[in-house]
């Protein structure tokens, strides 16, 4: 008698969006990109109402449409951040082990 496995409900339990000033949720952030990366689809869902920023051609349209998303804003913003400040701190924390950075 075959039985069905009951899905289970993996998405993130976070009931607020990201804040900038937050730096837990930068750690969240970086959580989500190394071990999580589904959570960055079903934030973007979840705070999403309507269209993708992928459906947008021009750079006027795209940033249109962020002034009119905050949440999609800051996530870009802290996305952009974290892009330029972990190869830095992860450099200086080599560093700062004895490891020669070049």
């Amino acid at each position: 008698m075959p039985t069905s496995v009951p899905k289970l409900d993996l998405s993130p339990k976070l009931n607020r969006p990201l804040y900038l000033w937050n730096p837990f949720d930068y750690l969240l952030l970086l959580y989500w990109v190394f071990f999580f990366p589904q959570a960055l689809r079903w934030y973007e869902e979840k705070w999403r109402s309507g269209k993708k920023l992928s459906d947008y051609k021009t750079w006027g349209e795209k940033w249109q449409f962020l002034q009119q998303h905050p949440q999609q804003l800051q996530l870009w913003i802290q996305g952009i951040l974290l892009t330029l400040t972990v190869p830095f701190a992860m450099a200086k924390a080599l560093e700062l082990l004895g490891v020669n950075i070049y």
